[in-house]
């Protein structure tokens, strides 16, 4: 409160725009990748495995593999450096279900 007395009738300094926002032109940085980061088009990251790699994998080594943060509780989240879909090679088995499940559950796509 006493911060708002002080500030009465001093005013507010006037804000000029500096960027064309209001005129529909955006600025945006200019992202230089390195050439062996694999990005698609619209910036979704694919990485590609084999059924017998992924049943191989435990939860951990999963989420290192693909990117994804494994919290304290065991639950598994998205990270900004995560693998956005997962293309499988192979036969899908029965053992790779509950892996399957927690791509999904994350979300990352499986193709």
């Amino acid at each position: 409160r006493g911060v708002a007395e002080q500030a009465l009738g001093k005013g507010v300094e006037p804000f000029d725009e500096k960027t064309e926002r209001r005129k529909g032109v955006f600025y945006r940085r200019e992202c230089t990748w390195p050439i062996d980061v694999p990005l698609n088009q619209d910036g979704s990251v694919f990485a590609r495995m084999s059924v017998k790699e992924l049943a191989s994998l435990d939860t951990a080594e999963m989420c290192d593999r693909l990117g994804l943060r494994l919290r304290a509780d065991g639950d598994v989240q998205k990270d900004w450096k995560s693998v956005d879909v997962v293309v499988l090679d192979g036969m899908v088995t029965p053992n790779v279900g509950v892996k399957l499940k927690t791509l999904m559950d994350v979300p990352t796509g499986v193709i």
